[in-house]
């Protein structure tokens, strides 16, 4: 699988300053500060843009491919947004991408200068998963040290030498989830607990009683998604009656955090394997949610969109002549009206596909091999 971007937790108040927030929180004792390496790297300009090529597509998708950054067109042609492109962690105002190097390290990518910066200098440390943390301007996730996860949650600030670990102990197996104001952080600890760390400091394990379920029963929550409204959050969630390993299961777990209800939606008997499901994509009005399942059953792998209320499921089937588990290469994208929706999964090669919603029937894009789903603008 392609590395996964991932974003995390708080910072000391000296390092929300700088990004323009007003309010003063008070945070939790901080964890380890790793500073970069002494030496100095210099900034470095990528080679020159690749031919753009004409592509057809829903208008207003990005994607990356040949080392550039595109955007399709109203008539399906693919316009050149940059002359560069590296992972898929695009900056809201579309000026900047984030990414994780061979060398382990995050680096910057500029895209109109096409010139990069290593942002963290550390030889003796793995950082992967860098994300834009939303309203906290020059504020990026991380994850530190991956040890069959996505790494200790830290998070960085542009403009300042190092970065700070939140919670050591933090084991997500899928990417830690911030909320849409900003405020909280949502992963997995170990054991499969479920964590909200919220920017005053606090940090609580959640409770599913509130919610009128069963704790024994949830064996490992993990893979969290808020709501664009940041009212109710999604969860990958495992569960199992008593020690009968025949009864586990893998659904998805809404919690209004509101209304303290539940709602589980699809579960389906897992493949066994190493990590754990991706998180959902919620659409952009929070009706539906997308998901990829790790299912026991390989007809059944692939994209599914299944309505936030429970009353309808869709498979956007897609051929599936080898019969193999379909995997997402990047997490699904939807048009900003959520009436549309773009995924890639990986086969022998990987394919590109769009749907509509309530059409519910994939339409093949021809996209490059190397492409990355980035936006949908």
């Amino acid at each position: 699988m392609l590395p996964r971007i991932s974003v995390l937790l708080v910072a000391p108040l000296a390092l929300f300053a700088c990004a323009g927030r007003s309010t003063t929180p008070t945070p939790s004792p901080p964890g380890p500060s790793i500073e970069p390496s002494a030496e100095a790297i210099p900034t470095e300009t990528l080679p020159p843009p690749a031919t753009p090529t004409t592509r057809s597509g829903p208008a207003g998708l990005v994607f990356s491919a040949a080392g550039a950054l595109w955007q399709i067109r109203p008539d399906g042609s693919a316009a050149n947004l940059a002359a560069c492109a590296q992972g898929a962690a695009l900056s809201p105002d579309g000026t900047q991408m984030l990414y994780a190097a061979q060398d382990y390290d995050i680096w910057l990518l500029d895209l109109p200068s096409c010139a990069r910066q290593n942002l963290t200098n550390t030889p003796d440390v793995v950082e992967l998963n860098p994300q834009w943390w939303p309203n906290l301007p020059g504020a990026i996730l991380l994850g530190v040290n991956p040890e069959f996860d996505t790494g200790k949650p830290a998070l960085l600030q542009l403009g300042r030498a190092g970065y700070q670990v939140f919670d050591d102990e933090a084991s997500p197996g899928d990417l830690p989830a911030i909320s849409p104001d900003g405020q909280s952080v949502a992963y997995a600890a170990p054991g499969g607990t479920a964590v909200i760390f919220r920017l005053t400091g606090v940090r609580q394990a959640l409770d599913l009683t509130p919610y009128g379920l069963d704790p024994a029963e949830f064996r490992r929550l993990d893979s969290p998604s808020w709501s664009p409204d940041g009212r109710r959050l999604a969860w990958m969630a495992g569960t199992q009656q008593g020690e009968d390993y025949a009864t586990w299961r893998i659904q998805l777990l809404i919690l209004d955090l509101e209304t303290k209800t539940g709602v589980r939606l699809h579960p389906y008997v897992p493949l066994g394997r190493g990590g754990w499901p991706p998180a959902p994509v919620w659409s952009p009005d929070g009706r539906w949610l997308a998901f990829n399942p790790w299912s026991e059953d390989p007809t059944q792998s692939g994209i599914w969109v299944v309505a936030a209320d429970g009353t309808e499921e869709h498979f956007l089937t897609v051929p599936n002549p080898q019969g193999v588990w379909l995997n997402q290469l990047t997490p699904p994208v939807w048009s900003p009206d959520g009436t549309r929706l773009a995924f890639s999964l990986a086969q022998d090669l990987p394919t590109f596909w769009w749907a509509e919603i309530g059409v519910w029937q994939p339409q093949a894009l021809p996209l490059p091999t190397d492409a990355l789903l980035i936006a949908w603008r």
